[in-house]
């Protein structure tokens, strides 16, 4: 037994991150500004990452992040990436827009998955970047008064940012991370958000409305 628990403890934490030679896997997509302009010269950026492991007193297994390709967009603002196909141990593949985050705002693409592409190919169609000095950070504070009302569920109507997308959507819904978010200036940002109520056991959507104006900051208090 001894023996046997060693030998798996050997093979998980020498396990690296394993790619298919053979078989090469295609991105592409299009980067616009906020005026449904093509933005050139822009960098695009994969990895291919791995989440860290563990089991107590048994093994340890190290987050990894491995740089696999790089493309810069043209002149219609369009890129496109050949990568090689990783087969195991790895957790997401993940795109990143405009690393510098000098004229415009970082976006983020995580959790692609291999299943996501289609014929070995995947494309993430158009995805907008907004020149900095034309958004405001919008800090969404959640002042619970009714003690039987759960929040559920956020999103956001209107023109924002969103530097995090995620592809294959997460199993879990963190609320909390709806909260901060950054959003074009001068515009009425409608707010969704979903209630469950344990008093009748019943769901329910209400929408309000942020005056969203050129502040560099705006704080807004959900009362649910």
């Amino acid at each position: 037994m001894k023996r046997i628990l060693c030998l798996l403890l050997l093979v998980l934490v020498s396990c690296e991150i394993e790619y298919d030679g053979e078989t090469k896997l295609l991105v592409k997509g299009i980067i616009i500004d906020e005026n449904n302009n093509p933005i050139t010269n822009q960098d695009i950026k994969l990895f291919v990452s791995r989440a860290s492991a563990s089991v107590p007193f048994v093994f340890y297994l190290p987050s990894e992040s491995n740089f696999i390709g790089k493309a810069t967009t043209d002149s219609n603002g369009a890129y496109t990436m050949v990568i090689p196909k990783p087969k195991s141990n790895f957790s997401e593949i993940l795109m990143l827009i405009n690393e510098e985050q000098n004229q415009y705002n970082q976006k983020q693409l995580r959790n692609i998955k291999v299943e996501d592409f289609v014929n070995y190919e995947l494309n993430l169609g158009i995805r907008k970047l907004y020149d900095l000095s034309n958004l405001v950070q919008l800090t969404v504070t959640l002042n619970q008064i009714n003690a039987t009302k759960q929040l559920i569920g956020i999103e956001y109507i209107g023109e924002l940012a969103n530097e995090i997308e995620y592809i294959t959507p997460l199993e879990t819904n963190d609320t909390y991370s709806e909260l901060h978010k950054k959003v074009r200036k001068n515009q009425n940002l409608v707010i969704r958000y979903a209630l469950r109520n344990y008093a009748t056991n019943t769901n329910e959507i209400v929408e309000e409305t942020i005056i969203i104006d050129a502040s560099p900051t705006i704080n807004y208090t959900l009362n649910y």
